[in-house]
């Protein structure tokens, strides 16, 4: 969750509250009365739908529509591709100001704008996009997690948002990692999705537009008690790992790992190439340090219809009190 003031947390924990939009499109200014009504938003990712799963890459996705008077004056027609939109909501306080929040991903790049009636309908990606560039095979090489994610960052024009010490603060993030040479890595974030999953991580970009790895929660970042939402449906039973399973590429044989929990779910780790190659004893050590992380996580399906608080991050642990959510 994005770092905010007390006075902030208050203001979210009431069930109505005002909101406003500002960011920028090509350096110009521009705010929620240049937009159309409801026509603003922002998706995002880091595993399918329906389970939980490592190495998610997913590009965040901005859509929304500026007013024809706000577009026409922008004098770019045909030319709007490419162009780099940032935007952040605020969220009104006590004393009526606003404290802004930037919006997950950071800045996003337009891919797409269709001129109607209303005004320019625009479709942008974060820069997770930028990595969709074919990886030369003499590039992979091998070393560590933050020099490969360096590597990544620099081929494709994107900031590292980890430290030396943060990548290496991750699940094997200490490792020396190597990729065989007939793997199935075709571009830069085929590469950092691997290199992910071999850190028990998910990658995406931060609001700074910077690339970052996550592990998942093991700690709630926010309660939302019933009144502050309009509609919740839970599953009734509560997802967690006991163990993970690991497809050799070669033979296609599956070995397990566990960890200390007792009749949970297995993860399927596949065929990642830094979970293959080098002494056996080095990769077993990496394959049980990925379902060792797993230990701690839990989750419960859900889905909710909430009011809006951009503080969120893509990875937080929401806690739901109250009405059906009963105790947690």
């Amino acid at each position: 969750m994005y770092s905010v003031s007390a006075d902030y947390l208050t203001a979210i924990a009431k069930n109505a509250r005002a909101h406003m939009l500002t960011g920028t499109v090509n350096g110009i200014f521009f705010d929620g009365g240049d937009i159309i009504r409801n026509s603003f938003s922002v998706k995002n990712q880091f595993c399918p739908a329906t389970e939980i799963a490592l190495g998610g890459v997913y590009v965040g996705e901005l859509n929304l529509t500026f007013t024809e008077a706000f577009a026409s004056s922008m004098n770019i027609r045909g030319s709007w591709k490419g162009k780099v939109i940032t935007a952040s909501i605020g969220v009104e306080l006590a004393d009526s100001s606003f404290e802004y929040i930037p919006i997950n991903g950071g800045s996003y790049i337009i891919e797409s704008a269709q001129w109607t009636d209303a005004g320019i309908q625009i479709v942008a990606y974060d820069n997770m996009s930028l990595f969709d560039v074919s990886l030369p095979a003499t590039t992979i090489g091998s070393g560590t997690l933050h020099d490969l994610l360096s590597l990544a960052c620099t081929a494709c024009g994107v900031t590292l948002g980890l430290s030396q010490m943060e990548c290496s603060a991750l699940p094997n993030g200490t490792e020396t990692f190597y990729a065989y040479p007939e793997n199935a890595m075709v571009t830069y974030r085929d590469l950092i999705s691997e290199l992910a999953e071999a850190s028990s991580c998910f990658a995406t970009i931060n609001r700074s537009g910077e690339l970052i790895l996550k592990t998942l929660p093991d700690s709630v970042t926010l309660t939302i008690p019933y009144n502050l939402r309009y509609s919740t449906s839970f599953s009734d039973f509560t997802s967690y790992y006991s163990m993970i399973e690991v497809t050799s590429p070669s033979d296609g044989t599956v070995r397990t790992y566990t960890n200390q929990n007792i009749g949970g779910l297995s993860l399927d780790i596949g065929k990642n190439p830094y979970l293959e190659t080098g002494l056996e004893v080095t990769y077993t050590r990496m394959r049980q340090a990925i379902v060792d992380e797993l230990q701690t996580f839990r989750s419960v399906p859900f889905s909710a219809t909430l009011l809006t608080n951009p503080a969120l991050d893509l990875g937080d642990l929401i806690e739901f009190t109250g009405g059906i959510g009963q105790g947690s």
